[in-house]
């Protein structure tokens, strides 16, 4: 599995391979756009490297969410993939052709995709 760096700034964060690794890419739909992963990334690895951290939105206040723990803990990088609902983007690995969205506003309940 590929690895993230997490390097933190004053102006916000910035997400770097932790390795190098000649994987293959994989392509992947989020909210309807192409775009490119590497084998052995985890969804949320993969959004977080395209700048994507934004993945649901509170169901109690409506505020923005992003991956918070990456340990499958938290449910704050929940995420529906192939219309399956719930999904944690931090445990899933990205699969080519998979089609992510941002998680409707609703309680989250736990799937694997």
């Amino acid at each position: 599995m590929n690895l993230v760096h997490v390097i933190g700034g004053r102006g916000g964060l910035m997400f770097t391979r932790a390795k190098i690794a000649d994987a293959p890419a994989v392509s992947f739909y989020f909210e309807g756009e192409l775009m490119s992963g590497r084998e052995g990334d985890t969804i949320a690895a993969a959004l977080l490297l395209a700048d994507e951290p934004v993945l649901r939105n509170s169901f109690v206040s409506h505020s923005p969410r992003a991956p918070f723990c990456m340990i499958g803990n938290c449910f704050e990088c929940a995420v529906e993939v192939d219309g399956i609902d719930g999904v944690q983007a931090c445990l899933t690995p990205l699969r080519e052709g998979m089609r992510i969205n941002r998680s409707p506003t609703q309680p989250i309940k736990a799937k694997t995709a």
